[in-house]
């Protein structure tokens, strides 16, 4: 399988592609295999309120997409980077070795976005996740660092990134570059 990457403007997005994506949010929700499937109803992710997003195409097939937002929470010039990102079972299978053309295969994706976020010369951006910090995560976030000469780093401590506090939702963990200042509030977990 030969992957070739891509970001697009949400505008931008080639009318295929937008229809590949719908289906893929379909399968999604109906299938409800996914733990986070309802981050992906219109409710939890609306197409036309990303900034542009990053796909991983293979024989004019959708594999693996990620999306760069923003929000009034976040301030002017924040962007998540990562913010919906969605593998098919195809690359998702393929195991603990996660590598494709001896890089992980999110890698290529997370150099896309990181270029195209500098590109809008940004205050801040980062990744956030709902985990707890895990080996793993240093793992592939030092990895991405050292194949791509990047700074990020993964914060120890949980910080709001939204208004909605279900279940503690909004407290997550940052990867973001280590010479950019934090724009959000630590939680109190």
């Amino acid at each position: 399988m030969k992957l070739t990457y891509h970001t697009y403007k949400i505008n931008d997005l080639p009318e295929k592609y937008l229809n590949q994506i719908s289906s893929i949010k379909n399968n999604i929700i109906q299938e409800k295999k996914d733990p986070t499937w309802k981050n992906y109803t219109d409710e939890g992710f609306d197409l036309k309120k990303q900034i542009a997003i990053t796909l991983a195409i293979s024989e004019g097939k959708i594999k693996i997409f990620a999306t760069i937002y923003t929000n009034s929470f976040y301030g002017k010039n924040v962007y998540r980077i990562f913010n919906r990102i969605y593998k098919t079972s195809d690359i998702r299978d393929l195991g603990a070795r996660k590598k494709y053309n001896d890089s992980h295969i999110t890698h290529p994706i997370l150099f896309e976005q990181e270029n195209y976020v500098r590109n809008l010369n940004p205050k801040f951006y980062f990744i956030s996740r709902q985990r707890s910090k895990t080996k793993w995560l240093n793992f592939y976030i030092n990895n991405y660092n050292t194949e791509y000469k990047s700074n990020l780093v993964v914060t120890d401590d949980h910080y709001k990134i939204c208004t909605q506090n279900k279940n503690n939702r909004c407290c997550q963990l940052l990867i973001y570059p280590k010479d950019f200042n934090i724009p959000f509030l630590k939680c109190n977990k």
